[in-house]
């Protein structure tokens, strides 16, 4: 994962409203590129440091590394899948075969995937409402990886 700017990000118009709306909110932001599980990775991280973000409706379901207790309740309804990689390089992942309730959740962060510039490859705005919280994240996030599900 690799910190970055809106500025780098190609398609200004994708999730502009959406962008504009949190930052009313959230005024402390930072952008970070990266392949999906290092977002999933990320997503995980704050859950774990910040609490649950602000968001309508959860989709932590869809995550290689979910932390919503909702979602972690049904984690039986998980299964391993698989797929390769343009190297021939085999990753699993795990994919539910449930959803959950639909729910939202109340927060002091949040996120806004701005949009894909790759097969699995894009950019996600992060909010915060407490500077102090996005500096932590912007400290940590160049350590982030793939996690432990491809160790």
């Amino acid at each position: 994962m690799k910190l970055s700017s809106y500025e780098e990000f190609h398609d200004k118009t994708w999730n502009e409203e959406a962008r504009t709306t949190a930052i009313i909110k959230f005024p402390y932001t930072a952008v970070v590129e990266g392949i999906y599980p290092e977002t999933d990775f990320a997503h995980r991280w704050c859950w774990r440091q910040f609490g649950p973000p602000e968001c309508k409706q959860c989709y932590d379901y869809s995550s290689e590394y979910p932390a919503c207790p909702m979602v972690l309740a049904i984690e039986e309804y998980i299964i391993k899948k698989s797929y390769k990689d343009k190297d021939g390089k085999v990753h699993e992942y795990n994919y539910h075969t449930r959803e959950p309730e639909k729910h939202g959740h109340e927060g002091t962060w949040a996120i806004v995937w701005l949009g894909k510039t790759g097969y699995d490859y894009g950019f996600t705005e992060y909010y915060f409402l407490n500077e102090a919280d996005r500096d932590t994240f912007v400290a940590t996030a160049p350590s982030f990886d793939l996690g432990e599900n491809y160790v």
